[in-house]
């Protein structure tokens, strides 16, 4: 009968997929992903245990532990697309294609290039960024 029985529930692994700040169900990250988009002043607080993202917009948070440590915005390397606003967001970080100039690009001329540049740029090493 003891099979039968539910198992007694951790209060912190229960809540520690969801963002401290708003309770936010996070989706899980690799530590790599953190370890490479982490700015120098927040690796030392990394810690190798499970993390999370948080997707809410208005939450500063952008990655968090399941011990209940924070990265926010400031602490990430790169604009985060979820957290900034429509239209000014990142869609390519490695080549700097973004929304705002690719809009202005389609108002102008019907169109975009930004598919066939990012295309050129990562077949040719010649136009790799460092």
């Amino acid at each position: 009968m003891s099979s039968c029985r539910k198992p007694a529930i951790n209060p912190i692994l229960e809540t520690s997929r969801d963002c401290p700040v708003n309770g936010t169900v996070g989706k899980r990250v690799e530590l790599l992903t953190v370890k490479a988009l982490l700015r120098e002043s927040a690796l030392g607080q990394l810690n190798a245990v499970e993390h999370h993202f948080c997707s809410d917009p208005t939450c500063d948070v952008v990655y968090f532990d399941s011990e209940g440590t924070t990265y926010g915005r400031g602490d990430v390397r790169v604009p985060v697309w979820e957290k900034e606003p429509a239209g000014a967001r990142v869609v390519c970080y490695c080549f700097g294609e973004n929304e705002a100039d690719m809009r202005r690009e389609h108002e102008q001329r019907g169109s975009s290039d930004a598919v066939t540049r990012v295309r050129d740029d990562t077949t040719d090493p010649a136009r790799w960024r460092e």
